[in-house]
């Protein structure tokens, strides 16, 4: 929390006669406001909020979103009350601090952002570059309109802006002589998180030296007791493999010197970048969009989204990594994801999750068993691939035990025989009980070999 909100809020205490605060999120339609819920859950005892407005033009997009949001309330026990609406002022009005986050055209428009540039050979990235300026052109007219009727019906209220190009959106409002305005962008914390999680350290024991443009930004150190602890990690593969760093050449960290965010890799290697894009069907946007179109009107917890890399017994060498994904699969209106994580090229995954938070509205489903070999994974293995599964969730009861893909997913090829394929769902059933028992302190479990 910012210093100036920490004293602000620090001031206000919970009890009769007083006042908490009023909090707007516009674009609570959105999936990230789950996630933006919990943060205000957590923080409750030393952030009083006496009421969150939720406000989105489109009410059938906000509804499922607001019904969580109750439920998430309900649970945690918090006094909050929940104000549901479609009205810019109503939403606005008499609000101390307030959260945008918006995508003005939808997920159409974003499909014009990625692939216009590809016409003339250029990169589209719906962030950064020509896309990221098409998307500017029309978040910020919107933010600036939000901006403006905020200082008429609040004044003196904090406007936090999480709209993309974040840089860009804040940049506009300065500019307009809104000084009470603030960005935030995750993008840029990924390599200090990395460090600390590498040393086994608090994040905030930390203290980094970050310059850049939000999602185009580097790290230049992380210090820890004044000491730079980054220099000698980036010269560290153990360390740079278990972060977004390994989708960088060696060669090309050594010469940098810092450590580039992952939307860096979009400039260092546009043209890689750009054929990868070309051979694709449709852009992440479309698949997306395609996904939620196909889903509308049936509720969330009844569907699942599966993400692997091919159920097929070959190198792999080639993925592209989870964390260039998954912010994206965030944003499909689904209870769960169904992600490989028990083949060898892809069981580090776990610690994306643990970078990019799963969101509280969302299940994971994490693969626990390999569905191209038949090598029959011990029930303790699989024991232990769940249990760091809840660790980098931080909820048990939001992780279910699954296979990486499917035992029968090519006609006339069998990658795994059948009696190994029942003795791995065995492995699962057995696996998720030792587990369970663990996690739930239910005294201790062993599993069988066969």
């Amino acid at each position: 929390m910012p210093e100036f909100l920490r004293r602000w809020a620090g001031g206000l205490a919970r009890g009769p006669g007083t006042m908490g605060l009023r909090i707007a999120v516009v674009g609570a339609g959105s999936t990230y406001t789950p996630e933006l819920v919990d943060g205000f859950i957590r923080r409750m005892d030393g952030l009083p909020v006496d009421e969150l407005a939720l406000m989105d033009p489109d009410l059938q997009r906000l509804e499922p979103v607001a019904g969580l949001t109750q439920r998430m309330l309900d649970r945690a026990g918090s006094p909050t009350r929940l104000a549901i609406t479609d009205d810019r002022s109503a939403a606005l009005d008499g609000a101390d601090f307030v959260i945008i986050q918006l995508r003005i055209g939808g997920q159409a428009a974003r499909h014009v952002d990625e692939t216009l540039p590809h016409r003339f050979g250029v990169l589209g990235q719906e962030t950064t570059g020509p896309a990221g300026f098409g998307m500017a052109l029309r978040n910020v007219p919107a933010i600036l309109g939000y901006a403006e009727l905020l200082d008429t019906v609040s004044p003196g209220a904090w406007l936090f802006n999480f709209t993309n190009p974040a840089g860009l959106v804040v940049q506009a409002l300065r500019n307009a002589g809104i000084e009470r305005t603030v960005g935030i962008c995750d993008s840029a914390n990924t390599v200090h998180r990395g460090v600390a999680a590498w040393l086994g350290v608090a994040v905030n024991s930390l203290r980094p030296e970050v310059f850049g443009l939000n999602h185009l930004s580097w790290t230049r150190c992380v210090r820890q007791d004044g000491t730079d602890r980054l220099a000698s990690l980036l010269r560290d593969p153990a360390f740079i493999a278990t972060t977004h760093l390994r989708m960088y050449e060696p060669d090309l960290l050594a010469d940098v010197g810092m450590a580039p965010n992952e939307y860096l890799y979009y400039f260092y290697y546009a043209e890689r970048a750009l054929a990868d894009i070309l051979g694709e069907e449709r852009t992440r946007g479309e698949e997306v969009a395609a996904i939620n179109r196909a889903i509308e009107g049936i509720p969330p917890e009844r569907v699942r989204l599966h993400c692997c890399w091919g159920n097929w017994d070959g190198p792999h060498i080639f993925d592209v990594p989870l964390e260039l994904i998954l912010p994206v699969l965030y944003q499909a209106n689904v209870g769960a994801l169904s992600i490989e994580m028990a083949n060898p090229r892809h069981q580090h995954e776990i610690e994306t999750i643990r970078r990019l938070p799963l969101p509280p509205d969302k299940v994971l489903i994490p693969g626990v068993v390999d569905t191209t070999t038949n090598i029959v994974e011990h029930p303790e293995v699989v024991a232990r691939r769940i249990q760091e599964a809840v660790e980098a969730v931080g909820d048990r009861e939001r992780v279910i035990a699954g296979a990486d893909c499917g035992f029968g997913t090519f006609t006339n090829r069998e990658w795994v025989i059948e009696p190994a394929v029942w003795l791995k769902l065995k492995s699962i059933r057995e696996g998720a009980d030792i587990a369970s028992a663990r996690l739930w302190d239910r005294g201790a479990v062993s599993g069988s070999s066969s």
